[in-house]
């Protein structure tokens, strides 16, 4: 498994994970399940150079 092992400033600075969404991200809806969030969040920082937003939202399916 490679790692990215260049500096990265977003990492550096503690600015990597945005607080908010912005209209310009992509969306994906992942079912919740046990300690998911905190492995996403933990292969994004490894894998990953530019910001992202993790987080937990209500939606509705077609079964409301």
């Amino acid at each position: 498994m490679i790692l990215n092992k260049e500096p990265n400033p977003l990492h550096i600075f503690d600015i990597k994970r945005v607080i908010h969404p912005p209209p310009h991200f992509e969306y994906v809806n992942v079912p919740l399940k046990y300690n998911l969030e905190e492995s996403l969040n933990k292969w994004i920082d490894n894998h990953l150079k530019n910001r992202y937003f993790i987080g937990r939202n209500v939606s509705l399916d077609k079964d409301n």
